[in-house]
């Protein structure tokens, strides 16, 4: 493990050799950890390689596998206080210890790189639901809201979250107290609430 400005590098030995594709960031560095600093500095870097053989290193968002390239290194980051899932490249933190209105949340997601995370697939939701930090009593603000037009959530993506989908909690969205703008999860579903009222909530990095 290599330790750099708060970021763990873990060494992915079972994929020494492979390229990766589309990298965001295509440079040189005389060693592996100025390859690693460079790759910090990259917001959304989620694995780097750094070839030993060309002193060439690569920062990616994503771990498409493409051409096998001999002196590859493949280095995963693990970013203080976010978990991360290989299957699905994805970073995310529960905050479980501090409650804020949606715009603060978001805010404190976008400090590190992030915003509220974008439960747009059921593995993302399986995945989340999973974790024995999101309590199903709780509630959690998601990235998403209907400011825009009423009764239509869409995600930061830009994506709109199907009113016919199975993961809505019962007749949700509502809008039953009025000016519920704002997506959360509460017992595991999809629920409509106040932007402002404050609550734990889920950042993912981008």
């Amino acid at each position: 493990m290599v330790i750099i400005e708060g970021s763990s590098w873990l060494e992915d030995v079972s994929n020494v050799d492979q390229s990766y594709s589309s990298s965001v960031l295509t440079t040189t560095a005389a060693t592996l950890v100025i390859c690693l600093a460079t790759c910090v500095r990259e917001k959304t870097s989620k694995a780097s390689t750094y070839n030993t053989l060309t002193s060439t290193c690569d920062c990616y968002d994503s771990l498409t596998t493409s051409t096998s390239v001999k002196g590859n290194r493949l280095w995963t980051r693990h970013i203080e206080g976010y978990l991360y899932n290989s299957q699905l490249g994805w970073y995310i933190k529960v905050v479980a210890d501090q409650r804020k209105s949606h715009w603060e949340a978001e805010s404190d997601c976008a400090v590190d790189g992030g915003r509220l995370v974008v439960l747009d697939t059921v593995a993302k939701h399986t995945y989340i639901t999973g974790l024995p930090e999101v309590l199903y009593e709780n509630f959690y603000r998601l990235g998403a809201t209907d400011v825009a037009v009423e009764d239509t959530f869409v995600w930061d993506t830009g994506s709109v979250v199907s009113r016919q989908s199975l993961l809505w909690g019962g007749y949700q969205p509502d809008n039953k107290w009025g000016y519920q703008n704002c997506l959360t999860l509460y017992k595991w579903l999809y629920d409509d609430v106040t932007c402002n009222s404050t609550m734990n909530f889920i950042c993912e990095l981008v």
